[in-house]
């Protein structure tokens, strides 16, 4: 095996989209947007032969101090043919050979967050010490929800809770409306964002941090969802769509007419078009962790989620390799505070 790194749109999309359950985080378009954002990007591909076997998209941080880390959000992504010992054998070849790359660059730390289940890898501890893994702060949700769409729309609505499917019926009925929007809808999704992190008391982006999505990611890529009720957007979901995935990726809501179950009707209409565009899987982007309990500060949303249906995912985290460590101790401990 070799790594080398990926200059072309073509090579890295042709194999990160190609995988089942593809992570947009790891694509083309995700890496262009942050680099006009003011990132530096790295991008690795894993070999074997001439056959590409893994996809790397590296952010490049810049820290107080002049320090920097390196962090690969959702990935490595590996090739999904690959056996377990071979798959052993890549995920610690490809994250030595990228520590190397972060280390020529003098980064404080490389952070990864492959595209792997808990259970993926056998020896998993025993990579862990040999690289010198430690467990981090979540940065990407390591729990969430992906629902496998192949299926046809009757079946899906018959998986589902009793109470969603009634609620899905209830806001058709109602007349609530379902609209993809444009960069002109932005300010309906601010202000509704703002009334959900309010309400619901929870951190969200600055509207600067959206508008920025939508001017640098492809409209077929990144799309605004929008339930109306009575002329006005009560609504609205910001979704992506990549390889053979659709991902919910935020979402937000108003006070007025919630008796409606607007968010029902949106979330059905979202999964709809992800069938028309053949896509196989729906990602409902982060869920409480099993047996979390009620007062987990996620526990609302997950019911409302699970109630589409119940395959959670859980991957292995985010995962740091200090490079620096007596910065890294320095940098962890004003994180956690």
């Amino acid at each position: 095996m070799d790594v080398r790194k990926i200059e072309d749109q073509k090579t890295l999309d042709g194999f990160v989209a190609s995988q089942p359950r593809s992570q947009f985080l790891q694509s083309w378009a995700w890496g262009v947007s942050k680099e006009r954002e003011g990132f530096p990007i790295h991008r690795f591909g894993l070999y074997e032969g001439e056959q590409i076997v893994g996809v790397a998209t590296v952010i490049e941080v810049s820290l107080p101090t002049s320090k920097k880390y390196w962090y690969s959000p959702r990935g490595p992504v590996f090739s999904f043919n690959l056996r377990q010992d071979t798959l052993q054998k890549a995920f610690q070849f490809f994250l030595a050979a990228i520590t190397d790359h972060a280390r020529e660059i003098g980064a404080m730390f490389l952070r990864v967050e492959p595209a792997l289940e808990q259970g993926d890898l056998d020896r998993f501890g025993e990579i862990e010490k040999q690289l010198g893994i430690v467990s981090s702060k979540a940065i990407q949700p390591a729990d969430t929800l992906i629902l496998d769409i192949s299926p046809s729309e009757d079946e899906l609505l018959g998986e589902m809770h009793e109470k969603t499917r009634y609620n899905i019926r209830l806001a058709e009925r109602k007349g609530v409306s379902v609209r993809i929007g444009d960069v002109e809808d932005l300010p309906k999704f601010h202000a509704l964002n703002t009334e959900t992190t309010t309400r619901d008391d929870f951190r969200s982006h600055e509207p600067a941090y959206y508008n920025h999505l939508f001017k640098t990611l492809p409209n077929d890529f990144l799309m605004l969802y929008l339930a109306e009720f009575e002329g006005n957007v009560i609504a609205a979901n910001l979704v992506i769509a990549y390889g053979d995935m659709t991902t919910y990726l935020h979402g937000a809501s108003s006070d007025r007419s919630r008796n409606v179950m607007a968010p029902h009707l949106l979330q059905w209409r979202q999964i709809q078009d992800a069938k028309k565009r053949q896509h196989g899987w729906y990602d409902f982007w982060g869920v409480a962790p099993p047996h979390s309990g009620d007062n987990h500060p996620w526990a609302g949303i997950t019911r409302f989620k699970k109630g589409f249906g119940d395959n959670n995912v859980r991957y292995l985290g985010t995962l740091d390799i200090p490079l620096k460590k007596w910065w890294y101790t320095m940098y962890t401990t004003v994180r956690r505070k």
